[in-house]
């Protein structure tokens, strides 16, 4: 999911142990923070990015795996189908 809530001042933090995979060759990972769809391929205006649902899964999951670090690939477009992503499909 896009996500589209607005991200409130206790939630522009970032998570720990957690990384955004950047698509970057030379940085591939930084720390995540919100917007969390920030890099992906396939979002629409950077403007639009805002809080979504995969901010409280890794929050839930930084709490149950204190001493792992976690790479997050967010790569989501609002207004598509499940089957929009399936493979031979244009997303996939």
């Amino acid at each position: 999911m896009a996500g589209r809530a607005e991200i409130r001042s206790k939630d522009n933090i970032s998570i720990q142990h957690f990384y955004l995979f950047s698509g970057d060759s030379t940085i591939p990972c930084l720390e995540a923070t919100n917007p969390l769809n920030r890099y992906s391929m396939v979002r629409k205006y950077m403007k639009m990015q805002r809080l979504s649902s995969a901010f409280s899964f890794a929050q839930s999951m930084s709490l149950t795996n204190l001493n792992r670090e976690i790479g997050l690939v967010m790569n989501a477009r609002e207004g598509t189908k499940i089957v929009d992503w399936l493979p031979r499909t244009k997303l996939y």
